[in-house]
């Protein structure tokens, strides 16, 4: 029988701490302009979600 668990050393999770890392690492400056380009990201995906809820009524 196979045991079943997570592998917690996927490539994946390897990939996530070194974004982590890279973050980590910015000068201030850098981390402002992270924190913008996120903030619009994240408008962007809500404001195109709050397009597809209005189009469904």
């Amino acid at each position: 029988m196979k045991a079943k668990y997570i592998n917690p050393f996927t490539e994946e999770i390897f990939e996530e701490a070194f974004k982590v890392a890279e973050i980590a690492k910015f000068t201030s400056e850098e981390l402002v302009e992270y924190e913008e380009s996120l903030k619009i990201y994240r408008d962007n995906i809500n404001v195109i979600e709050t397009a597809k809820e209005k189009r469904k009524l």
